[in-house]
């Protein structure tokens, strides 16, 4: 490990670090002591998440540490999260010290002691190489990694169930106390919290940690994130607001990292967007006419946390209405209808549900999802209720100049396959009423990262190998980035040469076009010239084709052995360097190298 100073900062790394290194982890640095926002471009191969690592951790060490010098010490530690002064956050202003009132003020808050760490990824196992990357730093902090119930159940009956019904699965099971893992964690919880923070993990370490003590990793991942300072999580739990809430994180004064970020964009549109399918809304029918089937409609909802019967009624005149409003849609010359996304305010108006009122219809839309989760006696899944329940929360949260200005709504034939397995489109008549999906796309990632910035967060740093031209990416973000980085290499100019070889050792032109492409003369020339680059480059050549045909054209030629040759052009390559050649089952690719 060396020790290097980062603007005041003194950062461990595991080796002396290359320039465009020191850059990078300078501007994250500068970043966070601003509590501003960051954009940073740094080439694939530079290290990034290793520089991102060491330097964030380095800087939330350095500022624990001038909370612990300060007057009050380890009181203006405990009173970071409940009274931190941040006035100057997002404009450059904020101080690493506790503002007085945190140190004078009685209510000690969070056991937390600074800025809590949320790094995204957009998988999973890019998120097994932070850890991996994590577990090269010197840097020992209390981390867990957040999963699915898909991911992480180990419930004999709910891990094997589809992934929508194991969230009702589970929350029943877990409501009656019959999930026999969740109840041995509830007995360990401390015990195992502790274990699993003591070293960095990964989604599989977590579910192994937890299953060989028959705990549940689901909900242990979950205990170990109320005193995590470090939260691994995939991006899509950060930008999509029914997902955010549910991890119950209070988000105020943290530092949210969106690595690999190129495809932020797109997630941040698709969390505001939502497609309501004919099956959807025929499901909700039925799933009404369960509830009814039910002598005992009582249920906690409607928004008043007293208990109250699930106004069915009111449910089903709403989605009859709704189910009209979108097949009376008039679709001309094609097969969908595409308009401004105010549009479906006018849907759901006609569909007897005026917009102040929409909210109370939600409300009874919840309350009869949570009746089909919770209750007992009926205890089903309810992918109708649920899908509807998540896009009237997506129109409710939106005021109209917004809808109308980022937001495009669509009506679309829907699209079956038929006996045959082909595609056919689903008209009922010439008028093109038949099955329907009603959407709302939002076009404009700017709306939930401004929802992520209203949370208080201290940082948003944005990073990835591929984000220039950056202007243009902080505009259609829609936040200030007051930081940007468009790095270097860590490859300097002259330790890569880049040239066009036009002929082979033979004066044979080196061409690869569609009419000579399978010339022998070309493909032997081709095959001579990898030879003589063979004798001299010292370590691998990676060689490209244009496609599998011209590989395994080239690789046979190759293999031809001449009148008189003792060894064909391929063996003498493979002999002076082993021949991997890629197959075209990428499943099979590992076991090639």
């Amino acid at each position: 490990m060396v020790v290097i100073n980062v603007s005041g900062v003194d950062v461990n790394f595991p080796f002396p670090p290359y320039e465009c290194q020191k850059v990078y982890m300078e501007h994250v640095v500068q970043a966070l002591q601003m509590g501003s926002n960051a954009l940073l471009e740094s080439p694939t191969g530079t290290g990034k998440t290793l520089c991102l690592l060491c330097a964030v951790l380095a800087w939330r060490a350095s500022f624990v540490s001038s909370l612990a010098k300060s007057d009050r010490g380890d009181r203006a530690c405990q009173t970071f999260a409940s009274g931190l002064d941040h006035s100057g956050d997002q404009q450059g202003g904020s101080s690493l010290a506790p503002s007085k009132s945190a140190v004078d003020a009685g209510d000690i808050g969070t056991a937390r002691t600074g800025p809590r760490i949320i790094y995204t990824s957009r998988t999973h196992s890019q998120l097994t190489q932070v850890v991996r990357e994590l577990r090269r730093t010197k840097y020992s902090t209390k981390m867990t990694v957040l999963g699915s119930r898909s991911q992480l159940c180990i419930h004999p009956e709910v891990s094997r169930a589809p992934t929508g019904a194991q969230n009702a699965m589970c929350s029943q099971y877990v409501a009656n106390h019959k999930c026999m893992h969740k109840n041995e964690l509830d007995s360990r919880k401390d015990e195992l919290v502790q274990r699993v923070m003591k070293t960095p993990v990964d989604i599989e370490d977590l579910a192994r940690i937890a299953g060989i003590r028959g705990a549940c990793p689901y909900y242990l991942a979950r205990s170990a994130r109320e005193s995590a300072d470090l939260i691994l999580m995939p991006y899509n739990y950060v930008v999509d607001s029914v997902a955010r809430d549910r991890l119950d994180i209070d988000w105020n004064k943290d530092i949210v990292i969106f690595d690999e970020a190129h495809n932020l964009d797109a997630v941040c549109m698709e969390a505001r967007s939502f497609d309501l399918t004919s099956y959807h809304r025929e499901a909700c029918l039925q799933e009404i006419q369960r509830i009814e089937n039910e002598p005992n409609r009582m249920t906690f909802g409607a928004g008043t946390g007293e208990q109250s019967q699930v106004n069915t009624e009111l449910l089903r005149n709403f989605l009859q209405a709704l189910d009209e409003r979108v097949k009376a849609v008039n679709i001309k010359g094609g097969s969908y209808f595409s308009g401004m996304g105010d549009a479906i305010l006018r849907i759901l108006d006609q569909s007897s549900v005026a917009t102040g009122k929409e909210k109370s219809v939600l409300s009874e839309v919840e309350a009869a999802r949570q009746y089909l989760l919770n209750d007992s006696s009926v205890g089903q899944y309810a992918p109708g209720l649920t899908a509807l329940t998540e896009a009237l929360v997506t129109v409710s949260d939106l005021e109209p100049d917004i809808l109308r200005e980022d937001f495009r709504v669509c009506v679309c034939i829907e699209i079956e396959k038929n006996d045959a397995g082909t595609l056919r489109q689903h008209f009922q008549s010439f008028n093109n009423r038949g099955n329907r999906t009603l959407s709302l796309w939002c076009m404009n990632p700017a709306i939930s990262m401004n929802d992520i910035l209203r949370k208080g967060v201290r940082s948003i740093l944005m990073t990835s190998g591929t984000l220039a031209p950056l202007d243009g990416t902080e505009k259609e973000m829609g936040i200030p980035f007051q930081v940007k980085l468009e790095n270097s290499h860590v490859i300097g100019a002259g330790q890569a040469l880049m040239t066009c070889v036009p002929r082979g050792p033979r004066g044979v032109f080196l061409n690869s076009s569609y009419k000579n492409r399978d010339s022998e003369d070309y493909l032997a020339e081709l095959g001579s010239s990898i030879m003589n680059f063979a004798q001299v480059v010292p370590e691998g050549i990676l060689v490209f084709f244009s496609s599998y045909s011209i590989l395994g054209k080239s690789v046979c030629l190759w293999q031809r052995r001449a009148i008189g040759e003792q060894e064909s052009l391929y063996e003498r390559l493979n002999r002076r360097k082993p021949i991997v050649l890629e197959p075209r089952d990428s499943s099979s690719f590992s076991a090639a190298l």
